[in-house]
């Protein structure tokens, strides 16, 4: 029986974050949640996933997808480590969270992420429109 689920794997990127010393290198568990307004990098080999989904993890199980990175566009060697993104750009945490990194086949909905991380996306926004 063939599963619906997507090909995907949770990758163990090394976390690179800026202080005010400068950057400082991290291995992937050795973060457990990186403070609100943190800048920070992932660094790792892409391996063969076509796709990579930077995304965090809040206390209360929101994930949210910080970027998706294309690693044939973006010329990631499948075995060379690489920053995310490249060297002098930085991400954020708007408030606490852990990174995760996630290597998938095809491009993944915020809900098959979330499912995937084990938590829940946002929920949706309200819209209105000149009508109502």
């Amino acid at each position: 029986m063939m599963s619906d689920a997507p090909e995907t794997e949770v990758l163990l990127w090394d976390i690179e974050v800026l202080d005010t010393e400068g950057p400082r290198r991290f291995g992937a568990l050795d973060v457990e949640m990186l403070d609100a307004e943190t800048r920070f990098a992932v660094l790792g080999a892409a391996g063969d996933w076509p796709y990579l989904h930077i995304a965090t993890d809040d206390d209360t199980r929101l994930i949210t997808e910080l970027c998706l990175v294309d690693a044939g566009a973006a010329s990631l060697s499948p075995d060379t480590p690489a920053r995310v993104p490249q060297e002098g750009a930085w991400l954020r945490v708007a408030a606490p969270a852990k990174v995760r990194v996630v290597g998938a086949r095809d491009i993944l909905s915020r809900e098959q992420l979330a499912e995937i991380l084990g938590g829940h996306g946002p929920p949706p926004v309200k819209t209105t429109t000149g009508n109502s």
